[in-house]
């Protein structure tokens, strides 16, 4: 019998920003909300199987705002959840903070400074996409 294989392409091309808090992830993205007079709501979980055991599964807490005249998506994802990790080679992050659609006329150092301004965030950083191992893990929609 003849198998068939289908490797797809996934478009890398977004800004990511790993964000280290202590806050749950309701108040984090309420502080996300009024730093950037974003709407971020509560979509359904992010489900991941884990690697080696298909019979455990993640469900990492995900939020969305949609900002139609910029074709732009902004998502909050948590980094763990239940002893699995999203993006496993960042474990410093609890957050992934992701832009995803026409970017380009955001100021990137912008954005660190707001985030650097959210009450109880320790850490920001920019991460490029293609550096990460795990990066198919960010296709989230």
């Amino acid at each position: 019998m003849k198998v068939a294989r289908f490797d797809a392409e996934y478009d890398f091309d977004f800004l990511l920003f790993g964000i280290s808090s202590h806050l749950k992830d309701y108040r984090f993205a309420w502080f996300i909300n009024q730093a950037f007079d974003f709407d971020l709501a509560r979509e359904d979980d992010l489900i991941l199987l884990h690697e080696k055991r298909p019979d455990i599964k993640g469900e990492f807490l995900l939020y969305k705002f949609e900002i139609e005249q910029d074709k732009l998506n902004v998502f909050l994802v948590s980094n763990q959840c239940e002893g699995m990790w999203l993006i496993p080679e960042r474990k410093e992050f609890n957050f992934f903070l992701k832009f995803e659609g026409v970017y380009n006329h955001l100021n990137q150092e912008e954005i660190i400074t707001k985030l650097k301004s959210v009450k109880h965030v320790l850490l920001v950083n920019k991460i490029d996409p293609l550096s990460l191992k795990s990066k198919n893990n960010l296709i989230l929609e």
